[in-house]
């Protein structure tokens, strides 16, 4: 039989041969968010004397090429590259990279500048805030969606990804219809939504 190393990549590798040729659209999302365990497990040994952030790079690079070789653009999270910065720099020009936080903050640089100053394409990600908890919080999510998205303006942004997660399972669907639509109403505008006219 083949390594479970050599089986993971064949599965991958035919994933993307499948996904990237089909139908009309025009990207490929790849994921590979929230790889905190990089560098542990089956990567420790090819890890020795391997920066995380390269390794990490690496393996970005060869999913990345196998996309683009179709035509596709591909798009990834941006946690794990903004996690290792000397990466950003060495993305191909042509990526769109999905920059995600979803709380308030007074600045949003930490999650646009990088990208802004590497010239690399990118769109935030904000969200309605619904999960671990049952009913999403209406406020927060719209400071998040405003502040977010008026710094991604400003950088350059292509665009906005509002996210929804039911990773808990213990959220419900339609109290989320109104970040939903909130969301998609920010994305439109060229300004910050007015939110009286907005709940209107």
């Amino acid at each position: 039989g083949i390594s479970r190393k050599l089986f993971v990549s064949l599965v991958v590798v035919s994933w993307l041969v499948l996904v990237a040729g089909q139908g009309r659209a025009v990207g490929v999302k790849i994921g590979g968010d929230e790889t905190w365990e990089l560098g542990t497990g089956r990567s420790q040994e090819r890890m020795k004397g391997v920066p995380r952030g390269k390794l990490y790079l690496d393996h970005f690079l060869r999913i990345y090429e196998m996309v683009s070789a179709r035509g596709k653009t591909c798009e990834m999270w941006g946690d794990i590259f903004l996690k290792y910065p000397e990466t950003i720099p060495r993305l191909p020009k042509d990526v769109r990279v999905a920059s995600w936080h979803y709380n308030r903050h007074e600045t949003y640089d930490p999650w646009v500048k990088a990208f802004e100053d590497a010239n690399i394409p990118f769109i935030v990600c904000p969200g309605t805030r619904c999960w671990n908890q049952i009913y999403p919080n209406y406020e927060a999510m719209r400071d998040v969606i405003d502040g977010f998205l008026a710094r991604g303006r400003r950088a350059g942004a292509k665009g906005i990804m509002n996210t929804i997660w039911f990773d808990v399972c213990e959220e419900l669907l339609s109290p989320n219809f109104y970040g939903i639509a909130y969301g998609a109403a920010a994305g439109w505008e060229d300004s910050t939504v007015d939110r009286e006219a907005f709940d209107r």
